[in-house]
């Protein structure tokens, strides 16, 4: 009897799971998910190109940071909106300056094939995560990762994060900043409590 090969799509996350599982991240399917730090979950996910074809398989890595910021339970996605908000969710591509950064899938799956997109994980993408090993580190990389792209697009996410963890002062500072209509960001920061 012949044992079946994995799909494509098991096999990418198995070669990537070679080099996350070892820093403490756990896979289930697709996305990889690190709650080593429970204030801080980041999670790397595989996502599939939405016009792939036959031979031509393409994939982004979406990167994600969610701050606790109700009672610290075991983190799922389901259910996960009362204890954690996301304040970073974006292909990776955007900490380098390429928002829309799509990998190709090898037409060989052998480790060897995998080196540039283990390159890249290995060197652009987890240094960045494995700084975000605390709020203020996160609010820190964010910051950083805003002044490289010219504008606010953490800023509004972060603040609300912020005020749902008490940190007030804070949390105005981010809203005054955040892009977008100056109203509905007001009404936003109210909803979080935040008097603008």
């Amino acid at each position: 009897m012949r044992k079946a090969m994995p799909d494509v799509w098991t096999q990418v996350a198995l070669e990537l799971g070679k080099l996350l599982e070892p820093i403490g991240y756990r896979r289930s399917r697709l996305t990889f998910t690190n709650v080593t730090v429970p204030a801080v979950v980041r999670t790397i996910k595989i996502e599939k190109y939405r016009w792939n074809v036959g031979g031509d398989l393409r994939f982004q890595l979406i990167l994600g940071i969610y701050l606790a910021t109700g009672e610290v339970g075991e983190f799922a996605f389901k259910g996960a909106q009362s204890r954690y908000s996301i304040v970073f969710l974006q292909n990776a591509g955007v900490l380098w300056g390429d928002p829309t950064q799509l990998w190709q899938v090898p037409t060989a799956l052998t480790q060897d094939a995998f080196d540039p997109i283990r390159a890249d994980v290995e060197t652009r993408i987890l240094p960045f995560l494995e700084r975000c090993d605390s709020v203020d580190a996160v609010i820190r990389a964010l910051d950083e990762a805003e002044a490289q792209v010219g504008w606010r697009p953490y800023s509004a996410p972060l603040a609300i994060a912020l005020a749902r963890l008490g940190r007030v002062d804070e949390a105005r500072e981010l809203f005054r900043r955040a892009p977008g209509d100056p109203e509905m960001v007001r009404t936003i920061a109210a909803q979080s409590g935040i008097e603008l």
